[in-house]
């Protein structure tokens, strides 16, 4: 949902060990060759920061473009 701020996505796991799984994650584009992506594991609400603590634990990975 790009109209959100920050924009989110709900993700549906199709297999491997999230088969089944439904993440909730909400992302960034910190540079033009990366993806910052912030999941809530537990499905149970969009995170609303991209940083991972032990409370919430979020899972906060940064996707950087091949050269």
């Amino acid at each position: 949902d790009p109209s959100t701020k920050p924009p989110r996505m709900t993700i549906t796991g199709k297999e491997g060990p999230n088969a089944g799984k439904t993440l909730l994650a909400v992302f960034d584009f910190p540079s033009a060759d990366e993806l910052r992506v912030c999941y809530d594991v537990t499905g149970n609400a969009f995170p609303d920061s991209f940083e991972s603590t032990p409370q919430n634990g979020y899972f906060v990975v940064i996707y950087s473009r091949a050269k």
